[in-house]
């Protein structure tokens, strides 16, 4: 019995551990091109916060921030703002014909490259700052020089220093808090990062390596889970899903979308699925689901529909077999109320986090804070802005916006091609109506089927103009079961073809 337990243990963590590893370092897909920089600017509003906090700069109230310097604002680690000009007229920064520098136009160089301050150059010579003006995306700074200044002589702008009027060393940068949400994932790591001696680029290889366990921790206790509840094949569609899709790959590392708080809520609504009839699981369940959708809500409001509707798809799936088909009305009760409750605790969740957010969004009164994400948080998701796309995404029908999803840009797994998606998603359909010809369809198959179709479409529904204008990361919406279950329906005619011959000899 030991010996059983050790290999089930060992095989679980065999799991895990080449997930990590994949989502760490892309080894399945040298053809997803996308890993190593994708969606690096918003993990920067983390790193950001990581680098202002090392060097001492007040990062303020929010747990995101736009770090920027003399160079401009910061996008990559490994490029980091917008660099300095040469053109005709500038050689690195440098003005060729007069005794000015050209910065980048933000609010470090606004604050602090300003008349009566100093530039220390590289040279260690430093020179009174004349006059200063925004010449957008620039910054203009005049210097008290009679000749324009050799970079040969004064060194890269890179090595600047900018005094205060008194010699002393200015901030080497400055943060621009991102209101649109609390950060709480930037808190943490920030926190978390302060505690690591290391350099900035290995303290973040740590906290990826720690955000892409997490994400397969919480995947294999999925794959688990549903293994239990319906069969292995659908644990092993689960599994495959989640290990190869290039979009699931890409966001699992990712600091700023810390995409395990999107699939917790899913895990908690499976287990209670699971465990429904037991009392006390399901009051904890209660409770787990107002923590994980406040968590999600703190660390951001993406895809908040699809996490919520993930949560609780099993449980609606259960309760559609249960009323309409099996016609228990006992249980279906039970189901109902589990769905109505855990789904209050679920809104709950999304209002406290909602208020946290608004007290700080509006300087201490919620209702004004309230006000401000309305205004320009919520609508701008779901309506659009005309600014993005020229009002495209605001008069954009809902099934424009739904196609545009069927075309996929990227594979669907590693080996099936993005063009094969709109066959993935008629291929079931098809399966289903000759069974009911044959009067052997698999009405649960059926029902899961278009229970998480329709929780991933909530999204592009919800929040299209949102989905209008970010198809380089929405795709992944299919994932949250949409696609595993159209694989495990395929996978599983295909099987019981290959059996039904065995069955004929026999």
């Amino acid at each position: 019995m030991k010996r059983e337990l050790i290999k089930r243990y060992v095989f679980v963590m065999i799991l895990i551990s080449v997930m990590t590893v994949n989502y760490r370092n892309n080894l399945l897909d040298v053809g997803n091109t996308l890993f190593s920089y994708f969606q690096e600017d918003s993990e920067t509003l983390v790193t950001g916060m990581i680098i202002a906090d090392r060097q001492g700069i007040d990062t303020l109230k929010y747990g995101l921030s736009r770090y920027c310097d003399s160079s401009g604002e910061l996008f990559s680690l490994d490029n980091r703002g917008g660099g300095f000009l040469t053109d005709d007229n500038w050689s690195g920064g440098y003005s060729i014909w007069e005794p000015k520098i050209l910065l980048s136009n933000n609010i470090y160089t606004q604050t602090y490259a300003v008349p009566g301050n100093y530039v220390r150059f590289g040279s260690k010579e430093s020179v009174l700052i004349c006059d200063a003006w925004a010449d957008d995306p620039y910054y203009v700074v005049l210097l008290d020089k009679a000749q324009p200044l050799d970079p040969d002589q004064y060194g890269s702008l890179q090595d600047m220093v900018l005094l205060d009027q008194n010699g002393a060393a200015c901030p080497a940068g400055a943060v621009l808090n991102y209101c649109s949400q609390y950060g709480l994932q930037g808190k943490v790591f920030r926190r978390w990062a302060g505690c690591l001696s290391s350099g900035i680029e290995e303290t973040v290889k740590v906290l990826h390596t720690f955000c892409s366990a997490v994400t397969a921790f919480v995947f294999v206790l999925i794959v688990l889970l549903i293994r239990k509840k319906y069969d292995g094949l659908m644990g092993a569609c689960f599994y495959i899903t989640f290990l190869l899709s290039p979009w699931i790959v890409n966001f699992a590392r990712n600091l700023y979308w810390v995409e395990f708080t999107w699939f917790i809520p899913m895990l908690i609504g499976l287990i209670c699925s699971i465990y429904v009839a037991d009392r006390k699981k399901r009051l904890l369940c209660y409770f787990a689901a107002f923590i994980a959708i406040a968590v999600k809500c703190l660390c951001g409001y993406e895809y908040i529909s699809v996490i919520m509707m993930g949560m609780c798809s099993f449980l609606l799936a259960d309760f559609i077999m249960c009323r309409f088909v099996e016609h228990d009305s006992v249980k279906a009760k039970l189901l109902f109320r589990t769905l109505f409750i855990i789904g209050c605790c679920a809104l709950m969740g999304f209002i406290a986090a909602g208020c946290i957010h608004a007290y700080y969004r509006g300087g201490g009164d919620v209702l004004q804070g309230i006000g401000n994400i309305i205004r320009q948080d919520a609508v701008r998701r779901i309506q659009g802005v005309a600014d993005e796309t020229g009002g495209a995404s605001v008069n954009a029908r809902v099934w424009t916006v739904c196609g545009l999803y069927t075309r996929f840009s990227t594979e669907i797994i590693t080996g099936l091609s993005g063009n094969l998606f709109p066959l993935l998603c008629i291929a079931p359909i098809c399966i289903f109506v000759c069974d009911r010809r044959k009067k052997c369809m698999n009405r649960n198959d059926v029902i899961l089927y278009f229970v998480f179709m329709a929780a991933s479409v909530s999204w592009f529904v919800l929040a299209k103009g949102h989905s209008y204008v970010h198809l380089h990361m929405n795709y992944v919406l299919w994932y949250f079961g949409y696609i595993q279950i159209c694989i495990y329906v395929i996978l599983k005619r295909i099987r019981s073809y290959v059996k039904s011959p065995e069955k004929d000899n026999s």
